[in-house]
């Protein structure tokens, strides 16, 4: 299972290895929200979005509910069709999930010890 599940994030969810990247805009209805994935309808297309890891979205109060309005601003590679949550603006609340080189925001924070 934990092998399945890292060839998924390495080939659907991992960095574009071709380097193109194209920015994208979504704006629309939750379908779906499971994170850190969510399905959004938008006019008669639907995209499905990764946010972040699910420790991230809950320190940042970023909690989506089927059904209610949201924008993204994100990428995609160019040989996929996943897109990668950049900011969310959701009930008037915008959430940040990657800067302007796309580097996830959680991987810039500092470490946090479990154990002593």
């Amino acid at each position: 299972m934990i092998k399945l599940m890292f060839a998924l994030l390495i080939t659907k969810w991992g960095p574009c290895w071709n380097d193109t990247v194209i920015k994208v805009k979504v704006n629309g209805t939750i379908q779906n929200s499971t994170l850190p994935v969510l399905t959004v309808k938008e006019d008669n297309k639907i995209c499905t979005v990764i946010t972040g890891p699910i420790w991230y979205n809950s320190e940042i109060g970023f909690n989506p509910e089927k059904g209610k309005k949201i924008e993204i601003k994100g990428f995609k590679c160019a040989d996929r069709d996943i897109i990668k949550a950049i900011e969310i603006k959701y009930q008037g609340k915008i959430y940040k999930f990657r800067d302007k080189n796309y580097v996830p925001l959680w991987l810039k924070r500092p470490r946090r010890r479990r154990y002593r």
